[in-house]
């Protein structure tokens, strides 16, 4: 990835950042058109390349930005120690993210699902840690009081 993207403009960046995710969150990923995703950002296909070398660059690009985007909000609003105010609060985390960036959510979903092999290895990795890295954190702040011993 060309670093001079994080030069332009956050509208600018934005643009081209939400134009992927909804490519990617309606088709997978050999479907998914870089002219397409061009034309929704306002930019030419060749401006795409030149910051993210190739398809797959700007995939992995925007899972690395809607799973971090994911992480950031939904550990923000986990301020809590109780186990189901916790399960509570990550839904309503969701929800909010969803209205705020609609196709992230669906960009990951459609990410986890991908079998494609040119992204597959890259994504499988991923996954696993940022589960096992949940899972910590979630356990480590919850009140495990209000339940049956052993669950």
């Amino acid at each position: 990835m060309n670093t001079r993207f994080f030069e332009l403009p956050e509208e600018r960046q934005a643009a081209m950042r939400n134009a992927g995710l909804e490519i990617f969150a309606k088709q997978n990923y050999a479907k998914a058109s870089m002219e397409e995703a061009a034309r929704l950002a306002g930019v030419s296909k060749a401006l795409l390349f030149h910051y993210f070398e190739n398809k797959r660059g700007f995939y992995l690009y925007l899972y690395e930005y809607a799973t971090g985007l994911m992480i950031r909000e939904m550990s923000a609003a986990h301020d809590y120690s109780d186990f189901f105010n916790i399960l509570i609060n990550a839904q309503l985390s969701k929800i909010a993210i969803l209205h705020a960036h609609p196709y992230a959510m669906q960009f990951i979903t459609n990410a986890y699902f991908e079998e494609d092999p040119r992204v597959r290895p890259a994504l499988a990795d991923s996954f696993s840690a940022i589960v096992a890295d949940s899972s910590v954190r979630f356990l480590a702040r919850a009140d495990a009081s209000k339940l049956r011993e052993g669950v």
